[in-house]
C-alpha cells in the first residue's frame, strides 16, 4: 500500500460510524476513534507501541483523534475541578516547544545579554514564573541575569518537555470574557494569581474540538461529566500541585505552617484590591500551590469585579 493509502485507512477506522465530509456527504467510518488512547498504545510482538511506529500520514491522523485540538493530550480522569458554568482539565501540552533562549532575546531590548528586574517582568506573565524566581536564582547577581541562567532556570521549574496544564472550559461567555479581562487590564502579577498562557489555539478551535469531543473528550463527557457537554470558551493555566482543600485533608499542616499560608493567601488578595479588583469568590479550591516555589496563589476570576474607590 502507498503512504497514501495507509493514511486514508487509518483515518476511515477511525472516523465516527456516521460521518459527513466537507460538502455534506455521509459515509460510515469504523468508529474507533473514541478508544483512540488504547490503540495508539497498541503493542506489536517487539514492544513497539503503534504511535511511535507508524508512518509520518498516519502518526498525524492518530494525533488528530488522540490530542485536543491537535495539541493537548488530556489526562482521561475525573476532572480536576467542576461547577455548573465550566470544568477543569488536566493534560500536556504537547505543541511546539518553548525556546527560552528567544524569549531572552525578545525581552533584551536594549542588546546588553542581560535581564534586569524591568524586562523580566514583561515576559515573567507570559510564561507562569515571577521575576523573584530568576533573580534569586542568578549567583553573581540581584539585579540582572545572563541569558544562560535564564534558560537554565526556566527548564528547571518548567522542565524541557510536555507542560503540564490545566484546560478550564466555560458556558458562560461572559464569564469567560470576566476572567480574561481581570488578568489583562489589571496586570495582575503571577506570584500572587496564576496566569493565563499566552498562543493557545484560536476561539473557532477550541470550539469545534469541544463539539467534536476531541483527545478522548467524549469519554471524559460520558464517564465523569453525565454526558453533559462541556463549554466552549477556553483559558489554559499551568497546572497547579495541590488546591488548600486537599492540602488540609490530606498534608494536615500545624498551626506554623497554617498561619504561613493564610499571610501568603492574604497577600494575593492584598495584590487584587491594590489593583482595584475584587475576586468575589474566594474558597479553599480557589487557593492552589505550585512545587516551582511551593507557594500558594489565587485562580478562578469569573467572578471578579472593580472595586470602586
Amino acid at each position: 500500500y502507498s503512504t497514501e493509502t495507509a493514511t486514508c485507512a487509518v483515518r476511515n477506522v477511525l472516523l465516527d460510524s456516521k460521518k459527513r465530509d466537507d460538502y455534506g456527504y455521509e459515509f460510515n467510518g469504523g468508529g474507533f476513534g473514541k478508544h483512540i488512547h488504547a490503540l495508539a498504545d497498541a503493542r506489536d510482538a517487539q514492544g513497539r507501541n503503534a504511535l511511535g511506529i507508524a508512518s509520518k500520514g498516519s502518526h498525524e491522523v492518530i494525533h488528530e483523534f488522540l490530542l485536543f485540538c491537535g495539541r493537548y493530550k488530556l489526562h482521561i480522569g475525573p476532572p480536576e475541578h467542576r461547577t455548573a458554568t465550566s470544568v477543569v482539565l488536566r493534560a500536556e501540552d504537547l505543541g511546539e516547544k518553548a525556546d527560552y533562549g528567544a524569549i531572552f532575546d525578545d525581552a533584551d531590548k536594549d542588546g546588553d545579554e542581560k535581564l534586569d528586574r524591568k524586562e523580566l517582568k514583561t515576559i515573567a506573565n507570559s510564561i507562569g514564573l515571577d521575576p523573584d524566581m530568576f533573580l534569586k536564582g542568578s549567583e553573581k547577581s540581584d539585579e540582572s541575569i545572563s541569558k544562560g541562567e535564564f534558560v537554565s532556570i526556566c527548564k528547571r521549574l518548567l522542565g524541557d518537555g510536555p507542560r503540564e496544564v490545566v484546560i478550564k472550559l466555560m458556558k458562560n461567555k461572559d464569564q469567560w470574557e470576566r476572567e480574561c479581562n481581570a488578568r489583562k487590564k489589571y496586570e495582575l502579577e503571577s506570584k500572587y494569581v496564576v496566569s493565563a498562557l499566552p498562543k493557545i489555539p484560536p476561539e473557532y478551535a477550541i470550539a469545534k474540538a469541544v463539539r467534536d469531543g476531541e483527545g478522548g473528550l467524549n469519554s471524559i463527557k460520558e464517564k465523569y461529566l453525565d454526558n453533559i457537554a462541556p463549554g466552549i470558551y477556553a483559558i489554559v493555566m499551568n497546572a497547579a500541585h495541590r488546591n488548600l482543600l486537599q492540602m488540609l485533608n490530606q498534608e494536615q499542616p500545624k498551626l506554623d505552617t497554617m498561619k504561613a499560608m493564610l499571610r501568603q493567601v492574604f497577600e494575593a488578595v492584598q495584590h487584587m484590591h491594590e489593583k482595584n479588583l475584587m475576586h468575589g469568590d474566594i474558597k479553599m479550591v480557589n487557593i492552589v500551590r505550585f512545587r516551582i516555589d511551593n507557594k500558594l496563589r489565587l485562580i478562578d476570576l469569573d467572578a471578579s469585579a472593580r472595586i470602586v474607590p
